[in-house]
């Protein structure tokens, strides 16, 4: 059993990489504590490291931002949710380069910025809590049985914004669900898939992705203002402009920011 708290600087990383196993096909899972970046360090064949209950120590070639890209492409939500309520809460002081992945219990803390390179994520439903121990050092508990597991060197106060942001994001998106539950009782449900099997036996409701109908939503949001523009000097928008747009739009959403 681990019984100091390891320091996660450059010493630190590099203990916990000559104790990892390599796994090219790594992702973050249900079990996973830390994605550590490593970019910087010039491990071989490492580029982030996986902290995980069950695997242990894992290292990878796979960038922290590329696990973070597979791990959203999984949930119900993209990075768009927590990044409009995250400009609604600071408007235009919004840190927009350290926003919090928030999709239901799935809850990823970066640890900086992310826009210009990797940088480490905590996975908040394995986090028991944390400590402050002062001169920018954050001690991470993930184990009931003993001391924080590992200290992270970072601003305690950008840390604590940070962590607030994912739980106020998280807040909001329970708001809404229980808003939508309100609206559709579990009776109303059963009910409609009864009718639904008893009028159309041999219809087979498609599958829904929230994904990809948030998507359609914002090209339809495009396509219009486009189009209500182009009206205004009696034009049409140009059909390859609009296809362009609504791609840059759509990379924008799906990259980290």
């Amino acid at each position: 059993m681990q019984k100091r708290s390891i320091l996660l600087d450059p010493a630190g990383i590099r203990q916990l990489y000559s104790q990892a196993n390599e796994d090219n096909n790594a992702a973050i899972t249900n079990s996973t504590k830390m994605i550590i970046d490593t970019h910087k360090l010039n491990l071989p064949r490492c580029q982030s490291l996986l902290l995980d209950k069950k695997m242990g120590i894992i290292f990878t070639k796979a960038s922290t931002n590329t696990l973070v890209k597979r791990f959203i492409s999984w949930q119900a939500c993209n990075f768009s949710i927590p990044a409009f309520i995250m400009h609604d809460l600071y408007h235009d002081q919004a840190p927009r380069h350290i926003v919090p992945f928030v999709s239901g219990k799935q809850i990823l803390l970066p640890l900086g910025g992310y826009v210009h390179s990797s940088t480490s994520w905590i996975v908040l439903s394995n986090l028991i809590s944390y400590h402050c121990f002062g001169k920018n050092r954050i001690g991470l508990q993930f184990c009931k049985k003993h001391a924080p597991d590992y200290t992270i060197i970072a601003n305690h106060q950008e840390f604590e914004r940070t962590y607030r942001s994912a739980l106020i994001i998280a807040e909001i998106e329970s708001q809404l669900v229980e808003q939508l539950n309100k609206e559709f009782p579990s009776s109303f449900i059963s009910a409609t898939h009864s009718q639904m099997r008893q009028l159309y036996p041999d219809r087979t409701a498609p599958r829904v992705s929230f994904q990809n109908s948030l998507t359609a939503y914002t090209d339809k949001i495009v396509e219009d203002t486009l189009a209500y523009n182009s009206s205004l000097i009696n034009e049409e928008p140009d059909q390859l402009y609009l296809t362009e747009v609504k791609r840059a739009i759509k990379d924008k959403h799906e990259r980290l920011r």
